[in-house]
C-alpha cells in the first residue's frame, strides 16, 4: 500500500482529495520493498517472481518517509474481486457463500464508506469512479461521475487500463473538485489469468501500471493523497491467490 502526497514548493488552497486505486492482483513480490519490511512471501521460494518490479513505492518511502507508507497485506479467502471490494468499503467479513458474486454482484445494502460520505456531503460531484464494471451494481448509486469498462476478456491486457488512466488524467488536469476518486486497473491480473505469473506479459503490465502511477503522482496537487492497494495475490499458474 502506498499513501503518498508529493511535496510542492507552495501549498495550494482547496479541500483534501483522495484517490483510492485498486491495482488488481498486486502480489507482494511484484513490488520492490525496503530491506526492513516484513515479508509474507519468501523471495527464494519456487515460483517467486524474477522480473522487473515496481520501484516507485520503495523510492517514495525512502525519499519522503514522512509522506509515504508501504506495507504488505494478506487477504483471506475467498479472493474474488467483488467480495474483496465489498469487504473493503463496508468493513464486513466476507464468506465463501459470496464467491458466486464474482460475475453477478448486487447492490450493497450494508453501511459503507460511500454511504457515509454521501450522507455527510450530499450529491456534490464528490465521488467519482473509473474502472471495472463490477463496481457499478454494488456501489453505482453513490457515484457522481463514473465510467465503467468491460473486463471479462482477460486476453485484452491493455484497453481497460488505458481508458481508466486517461479518465484519471482528465480529472486531474481539469482541476476536478472530487473528494474521493475510486479507480481500478486490471492488466496484471488479466496477464496472469491468460499466461502465468512468470510470463513476460506480466512483467510488461507491471511496468505499464507503474507508468500510470507515476503519471498520476506527477499530476496530483499537494491536497491529494494516493492510496494504492491490491485485492489478492496470484498463484504460480496466474490465478487468484489467498495471500
Amino acid at each position: 500500500m502506498l499513501d503518498f502526497t508529493p511535496p510542492k514548493p507552495e501549498k495550494s488552497e482547496g479541500k483534501r482529495k483522495v484517490i483510492l486505486l485498486l491495482f488488481d492482483a498486486l502480489r507482494e513480490d511484484f513490488v520492490e520493498l525496503p530491506n526492513d519490511t516484513h515479508r509474507f512471501l519468501a523471495l527464494d521460494r519456487p515460483g517467486a517472481y524474477k522480473g522487473r518490479k515496481i520501484q516507485m513505492f520503495k523510492e517514495a518511502r525512502e525519499t519522503h518517509p514522512e509522506q509515504a507508507l508501504l506495507f504488505p497485506l494478506t487477504s483471506e479467502m475467498p479472493t474474488v474481486t467483488t467480495v474483496r471490494i465489498k469487504g473493503m468499503l463496508s468493513g464486513g467479513i466476507t464468506n465463501f457463500f459470496e464467491t458466486s458474486e464474482e460475475f453477478g454482484s448486487s447492490e450493497v445494502k450494508e453501511d459503507n464508506v460511500l454511504a457515509q460520505l454521501r450522507k455527510r456531503n450530499g450529491k456534490r460531484d464528490d465521488i467519482v469512479f473509473y474502472g471495472d464494471y463490477i463496481w457499478s451494481p454494488m456501489f453505482g448509486k453513490y457515484f457522481d461521475r463514473h465510467q465503467e469498462y468491460e473486463s471479462l476478456n482477460v486476453r485484452d491486457l491493455d484497453s481497460l487500463d488505458k481508458n481508466v488512466a486517461n479518465d484519471i488524467y482528465k480529472e486531474l488536469d481539469g482541476g476536478s473538485k472530487f473528494s474521493l476518486m475510486l479507480a481500478h486497473i486490471i492488466g496484471v491480473d488479466s496477464a496472469g489469468h491468460t499466461y502465468n505469473a512468470q510470463h513476460p506479459e506480466v512483467e510488461r503490465k507491471i511496468i505499464d501500471s507503474e507508468d500510470i502511477l507515476h503519471n498520476i503522482v506527477d499530476k496530483m496537487d499537494d491536497q491529494t493523497t494516493l492510496i494504492v492497494f491490491g485485492d489478492h495475490g496470484m498463484t504460480t499458474d496466474g490465478n487468484h491467490g489467498g495471500s
